[in-house]
């Protein structure tokens, strides 16, 4: 592999965001909860089907989490600049098929129902994130994120990576310690999320010094990375 460049992203929504929610639905009545934040995976997903045809006909071939760690290059999760999150609810059965039901167990002719409302929370369009890639090669501008596939833009800004360094640190973006062998939390807030929760905070191990036009950041890599890091 050739030497990592870091790239300190922008992602902006052109639509509905949209992400698959397991047990959280308890903590909010009826409905799931939307976090203001974009998984690494997701990312990761979006950043390797640009790069290949994921989708053939209607079968679709989703990475498994083996194929992700062996990639050439690692997303952070993303952090919230300016999102927007609005409640949408919507009929969860047909009219038609809600009528037909009640004729059958009752042996009566179909008459009008009540529908069945659900009620969700996406994520709205324009809406803006931040992360940090570690990759060897130009990111792509475009990527399909979520359960909908809904289009982003991406910007990138390549940071000059100053020095590795190691000891304690605050990260300047969120960190997925399923991803790390030998990364320790110090003082951390945790943000659930599926399949794997996040964290914010102050941690201990190895990291990366980098500087942008504007300021200077902390990113950590997961260990197979880190030695391919280079100071330019």
């Amino acid at each position: 592999m050739s030497g990592l460049c870091i790239f300190k992203a922008t992602l902006l929504s052109h639509d509905f965001l949209n992400f698959v929610t397991f047990n959280l639905a308890s903590a909010a009545g009826e409905e799931g909860i939307c976090v203001p934040y974009v998984h690494n995976y997701a990312i990761m997903y979006s950043l390797m089907s640009s790069k290949r045809v994921v989708d053939i006909g209607t079968q679709r071939f989703i990475p498994s989490y083996e194929e992700l760690m062996n990639l050439d290059f690692y997303a952070t999760p993303a952090r919230p600049k300016n999102v927007e999150i609005r409640r949408v609810q919507y009929n969860t059965l047909g009219e038609g098929f809600a009528r037909r039901t009640i004729a059958a167990l009752t042996k009566e002719e179909p008459r009008v129902t009540l529908s069945f409302f659900g009620a969700r929370q996406n994520i709205l369009p324009y809406s803006e994130f931040s992360f940090f890639l570690a990759s060897p090669s130009k990111p792509p501008k475009i990527i399909r994120l979520g359960k909908d596939r809904s289009p982003c833009l991406l910007e990138f800004e390549r940071l000059k990576i100053v020095k590795k360094m190691k000891g304690t640190f605050r990260s300047s973006h969120l960190i997925n310690m399923a991803d790390y062998n030998e990364l320790k939390d110090i003082h951390v807030i945790k943000i659930s999320m599926s399949p794997t929760p996040l964290f914010d905070g102050e941690f201990e191990g190895e990291y990366i010094l980098c500087e942008g036009v504007e300021d200077k950041y902390i990113v950590a890599l997961p260990e197979r990375l880190f030695l391919d890091v280079k100071a330019n």
